[in-house]
């Protein structure tokens, strides 16, 4: 078996039940250089997995060097090069250089060093983060990879967002403003989920 193929059934484990996924509901919007997915195969597969199940993914690219652009053109399908709109299951790559003076600061030089952890190591330590992410309805979910760190900018489609679970009960509810690393989303998530499951043993 593939690792993509094992990846998929991992996930396919953790998210049984399927979760309901409405398509367009989630843009995944990728900020930053892509040189880390060439590096650690087991992000791109999981980009692949969320490009199975119907989720838009948009990549900002920042002097994106040509073999990195190859490189994401054979792992995915590119269906366009300035729109950031793109249809469910599909991926669109956006070339941006940032340039000016106050935007020093925001560059990307693809020979920085940037050592980000597999998504796949934070899926398998946390399960619950890509049902979770499935579950929510957002504008725009950003993983900011230009400094060297997985970071979530949740903007939800309204004003405050609550997860909840099969039985109703609520979750987590999150501040639309509030910024949240991958991880650190996680651990909120699996705190709530394990304070859930311990009421019910108590009950």
């Amino acid at each position: 078996m593939t690792g993509f193929g094992a990846l998929r059934q991992f996930l396919s484990q953790i998210l049984s039940p399927p979760v309901a996924y409405v398509p367009g509901s989630l843009l995944l919007h990728i900020d930053g250089n892509l040189r880390p997915l060439r590096n650690i195969s087991a992000s791109a597969d999981v980009l692949c997995y969320m490009l199975h199940t119907g989720v838009q993914i948009h990549i900002t690219e920042k002097a994106l060097p040509l073999h990195d652009a190859l490189f994401i053109q054979s792992r995915f399908t590119v269906t366009g090069t300035a729109d950031p709109e793109c249809a469910p299951g599909e991926l669109k790559i956006t070339k941006r250089r940032i340039t000016g003076s106050k935007n020093d600061a925001l560059k990307w030089k693809s020979t920085t060093p940037c050592a980000i952890p597999a998504l796949s190591d934070t899926l398998k330590k946390h399960p619950d983060i890509l049902s979770l992410l499935c579950r929510l309805h957002f504008h725009t979910l950003t993983l900011d990879v230009a400094r060297g760190r997985w970071e979530m900018i949740i903007e939800p489609v309204e004003a405050s967002m609550t997860i909840s679970g099969g039985s109703g009960r609520q979750y987590h509810s999150f501040n639309p403003t509030q910024r949240y690393t991958l991880l650190a989303l996680a651990d909120a998530v699996h705190e709530q989920l394990t304070h859930v499951h311990s009421s019910h043993i108590n009950e």
